[in-house]
């Protein structure tokens, strides 16, 4: 009886993997350090992963690697990480984190050929390329993690063109991918933020800025008290992944969500933008056929 026990949970425990949903976030934790000029409450930080848990995230401006690391054991204790050596002039390191019990990492790769610097601590940061195989399906697909160059000149976006450019070179060869992280596409509903579109249309990437609107808030460029949504921060999903599902949804959280995306306060804004960073989590569930 305790042997047919076992078996049935074992199998309710199968059958609930398979129809399961594949869920990716990527969040910017705005420079992250614990002690430092942009100090990190690692109290609200805690409080974000553990209402966010995802299957895979990629995290970008990870400076303090250390404590991180440590904050990742304590609330996701059944993933492991993988990050980036480089994180150009800033030292803002890429972070890849994973279940786990659901994927197994083939290989990873560091490329410095989107930096525009010379080294690991010139330029901006890598592009962070990890090969993952799902132990329930055996398949593999490429992740893809960026944080491109930030600013709203001319030079910015065009040092952007360049990047996603070079990004597209990279896809070439490859067909089961997602991309993800800060995209600082600080101009996307202008005409000088359409290259980030074109890309987009031109590979038939399934695109969470379908549904969502902001990913992150600033100041504007004006000096009222009130703080803009813009979207910055994009997850990408190749055809061929995406038709591998029956559906995607995607979604921001915390403060985005909160204020669903108009003007707001600080304190409206609350405490994961005063204590943890201006970007939103963003999230992509993939529900399974």
């Amino acid at each position: 009886m305790k042997m047919l026990r076992i078996i049935a949970i074992t199998i309710s425990l199968f059958c609930i993997n398979i129809t399961d949903a594949m869920t990716i976030s990527s969040f910017n934790i705005r420079n992250f350090e614990v002690d430092g000029p942009y100090s990190t409450n690692p109290n609200s930080l805690e409080k974000i992963l553990k209402e966010n848990i995802s299957d895979i995230f990629a995290f970008q401006e990870i400076v303090d690697t250390e404590n991180f690391k440590r904050i990742l054991q304590r609330n996701l204790p059944n993933h492991k990480s993988i990050i980036s050596k480089c994180g150009g002039y800033g030292r803002q390191k890429l972070n890849f984190v994973y279940d786990s019990r659901k994927f197994k990492v083939l290989d990873s790769k560091e490329d410095l050929g989107i930096t525009g610097g010379e080294n690991c601590n010139s330029g901006v940061r890598p592009l962070l390329k990890i090969r993952i195989e799902s132990r329930e399906t055996s398949e593999k697909t490429w992740a893809l993690l960026v944080h491109l160059k930030a600013g709203a000149n001319i030079s910015d976006i065009n040092f952007r063109k360049e990047q996603i450019n070079y990004i597209q070179e990279v896809i070439r060869s490859l067909d089961n991918y997602f991309i993800l992280g800060d995209f600082n596409t600080t101009q996307y509903f202008e005409e000088s933020g359409e290259y980030f579109q074109n890309f987009v249309e031109r590979n038939k990437l399934t695109h969470s800025s379908s549904q969502v609107e902001c990913s992150s808030y600033w100041w504007g460029g004006i000096s009222d008290g009130l703080y803009y949504p813009s979207l910055l921060d994009h997850i990408l999903i190749s055809t061929k992944l995406a038709n591998k599902f029956e559906r995607i949804d995607f979604s921001n959280r915390e403060h985005c969500k909160i204020n669903t995306c108009h003007i707001s306060s600080e304190s409206e804004l609350g405490d994961s933008f005063n204590n943890v960073s201006d970007h939103c989590p963003i999230r992509a569930e993939l529900k399974r056929k």
